[in-house]
């Protein structure tokens, strides 16, 4: 976690007011139990969410899995995200549910936590780019299962920063507007430079005379 809380981008988030976390201790979790946290961006919210990372640490072997485009058969409880800048009046539109029942879906990551060592699903150990975006009306749901072959205590901790859609659209059309801009410069500097020496044989043509 220490990885993605250090990267300048993060960082500045974070100053902004930008970024919050979630988490929760699950506490006597049996042998092939499986414990869920659900991280949901309303269809409403008003912003793209950028998942840096999800800290797992069990005190014994566990499967880690990740789900898209999964059904809710029972809701989990809601989770109250903490602000990572306490001085920030800016609260989290993203939800965050813990326990549940669910029709798993799709399974976009898979891995294994050891006991006693920090697991990170996303961001530190394995990444998928440098985040996960979720946009407005899409989730995840992270399922922790227990695998020691006895009971444990898992915690798991969700850490994500909040944009504005309107910002996001800004940021992802500045680079292609940069590429136009550096297409059409390449083109045209060469006529604008024929036209600047061009003035200037003139203008000393016109003076030698």
């Amino acid at each position: 976690m220490s990885e993605v809380i250090s990267r300048p981008w993060f960082h500045e988030k974070v100053r902004q007011g930008k970024a919050f976390s979630v988490s929760r201790r699950y506490v006597g979790v049996d042998n092939n139990e499986s414990v869920y946290m659900m991280f949901e961006n309303p269809a409403d919210s008003g912003v793209v969410a950028c998942v840096a990372a999800v800290e797992v640490i069990p005190d014994g072997k566990s499967y880690v899995d990740i789900y898209r485009d999964f059904e809710v058969a029972v809701e989990g409880e809601l989770q109250q995200p903490v602000n990572e800048r306490p001085s920030s009046s800016n609260t989290a539109k993203c939800k965050v549910y813990y326990g549940g029942e669910y029709s798993l879906g799709t399974k976009a990551h898979e891995t294994i936590a050891y006991g006693g060592t920090k697991n990170n699903a996303i961001g530190s150990l394995v990444e998928i780019g440098e985040s996960v975006v979720i946009d407005p009306g899409y989730r995840l749901l992270f399922a922790v299962t227990n695998k020691s072959g006895t009971t444990i205590d898992i915690s798991i901790r969700v850490i994500w920063c909040e944009d504005p859609v309107e910002e996001e659209q800004a940021a992802v059309q500045q680079p292609a507007l940069n590429e136009l801009l550096n297409v059409l410069l390449t083109f045209m500097m060469p006529l604008l430079l024929v036209n600047v020496y061009g003035a200037l044989f003139r203008a000393m043509g016109g003076a030698s005379t």
